[in-house]
């Protein structure tokens, strides 16, 4: 049976980039799982380069043709959309080109199998200084965010007419779309079958070689702890007043040596 692809695009705005980085890990590690069986393709707008010839917008893939559409929302709605560009059935200018993928791809799915659209949001109001110079702004676009919730998730009597998940933590995050990619998987018929090795290639223990890339398929699990530290040693280079040194300490066989390739 050959490999099915499927994509899965991440709509979101730019107040969410650690969660969004969670996103590939996730995906990474569910690809080495169900390896030869199934691969998830991440469509993330900010890992491609877009012609000036138009807007980002217009020359990014349209969420409603691919096969997952994953929303994240945290404080901002996102910035308006240029003029001339598609509206509403209302015909007013849908709110951001977050709130566009996510509200095209909601009808694209009530009149066709796919794309199924999830939605992550993180609860909490930001918390903002009162003499922050953004301040305004940042109030704006949390309004601009409830207003959207408001309409198109709740009624006016305070019923949910759509659904959507709450996340507490970046972490809390990671491990609620693990579970969410796995039961939409199963529901396509892609059960997970445990780590799977070659025993033709020998013990997957490699003793006191160091672990590589060949062994990812029975051996992972630690992307927290290195997109942890990956971003304390880029915290440490950003301040010209710091050493950006980065100090990993275990006991021996924890997989010191592993983490750091």
């Amino acid at each position: 049976m050959s490999e099915e692809l499927l994509r899965l695009f991440v709509s979101s705005p730019g107040d969410v980039a650690e969660e969004r980085q969670r996103v590939d890990l996730v995906v990474e590690r569910l690809n080495a799982e169900f390896d030869q069986r199934v691969r998830i393709e991440t469509i993330r707008w900010e890992t491609s380069y877009y012609s000036a010839h138009d807007t980002f917008q217009k020359q990014i893939p349209e969420a409603s043709d691919c096969d997952l559409v994953l929303a994240i929302f945290r404080a901002r709605l996102g910035t308006p959309l240029p003029d001339g560009f598609p509206r509403l059935p209302t015909g007013e200018a849908y709110p951001s080109g977050t709130a566009y993928e996510v509200l095209t791809a909601i009808e694209r799915r009530k009149v066709d199998k796919l794309p199924d659209v999830y939605v992550f949001r993180y609860p909490d109001s930001p918390a903002v200084s009162l003499d922050a110079p953004d301040r305004a702004e940042v109030e704006l676009q949390w309004q601009r965010l409830k207003d959207f919730f408001d309409r198109w998730f709740r009624n006016k009597q305070g019923e949910f007419i759509a659904a959507f998940q709450n996340y507490a933590t970046v972490d809390d995050f990671s491990a609620k779309l693990d579970d969410c990619l796995r039961q939409w998987l199963a529901r396509r018929g892609y059960l997970s079958q445990g780590l799977i090795w070659d025993r033709l290639r020998g013990s997957p223990f490699p003793g006191l070689s160091a672990f590589e890339a060949d062994r990812g398929r029975v051996f992972f699990g630690r992307d927290l702890a290195i997109a942890q530290a990956v971003n304390r040693l880029r915290e440490a280079g950003g301040d010209p007043k710091r050493l950006p040194f980065l100090l990993v300490i275990g006991p021996g066989g924890s997989g010191k040596s592993a983490l750091l390739r």
